[in-house]
């Protein structure tokens, strides 16, 4: 309860400081608390829209409201996809150690447009920063058909198996043969999350899935990954066969 309640007074000291800068457009929250997934071990994913060259003194106003917890053991730079999307971690030696902030800063006009399935918590948002676009209905049909068609690539485990690659034979094996099951399942369960691939599969999947994703997960040996190949394969005719 300690850090549930430390974690809330962060969030109210970050938003004041930075709601109180003009230059700072909107203020939003992903990952668990957009979820409703906080628990002891959530760090912060907090994104801030700024005006151009704004982006410096935005990080400095969050390295300031860190520090008055304790001095910061944690204030690193990492490099984003987005050429417009600055990225910083800072965690305060005075906070849990799994509390710690990562931080995205976006500079205005960068388009921000959240799927039907995305999660995002508004915080505050002066200048229409943030949109959801519209559901849009998926050809499920033409997914599910793609990914069995793929299952003849299977036999790329059995083929580094008999070379006694064990390394090649269990990429494979995640590769073309759980991941595929993976995309098949979140199209079964949350067809409006294409991508995310194992993330968040903890709370998207039912628990009887779940368990069973695992146990496949943890399979390394030769005779297990082929134990592994024969269990995916019956587990696909299942799902094509109980297909809405």
């Amino acid at each position: 309860m300690l850090t549930l309640a430390l974690r809330q007074d962060l969030i109210q000291r970050l938003r004041k400081a930075l709601e109180a800068r003009p230059f700072v457009n909107a203020m939003w929250l992903e990952g668990a608390d957009a979820l409703g997934k906080v628990d002891a071990y959530s760090d912060l994913d907090l994104w801030l829209d700024v005006s151009a060259g704004q982006e410096e003194g935005t990080f400095q106003v969050v390295g300031t409201v860190l520090q008055a917890f304790g001095s910061l053991d944690v204030a690193q730079e990492r490099s984003h996809p987005d050429p417009l999307v600055q990225q910083r971690f800072y965690r305060s030696s005075g906070l849990p150690p799994f509390l710690f902030v990562d931080v995205c800063v976006q500079t205005q006009g960068r388009d921000v447009v959240f799927g039907p399935a995305d999660a995002f918590l508004p915080l505050f948002d002066r200048a229409g920063v943030l949109r959801r676009e519209a559901s849009t209905l998926l050809n499920l049909g033409a997914e599910v058909r793609a990914i069995l068609n793929q299952r003849w690539r299977h036999l790329l485990v059995e083929k580094e198996l008999q070379r006694e690659h064990l390394l090649e034979a269990l990429a494979y094996y995640h590769r073309e043969v759980l991941e595929p099951l993976v995309h098949l399942l979140r199209l079964r369960y949350c067809p409006g999350k294409p991508g995310y691939g194992l993330k968040h599969i903890s709370t998207d999947l039912p628990a009887d899935d779940l368990r069973r994703l695992e146990a496949l997960y943890a399979l390394t040996k030769p005779k297990e990954l082929r134990e592994g190949v024969r269990q995916v394969n019956r587990w696909l005719d299942q799902l094509t066969q109980e297909w809405p």
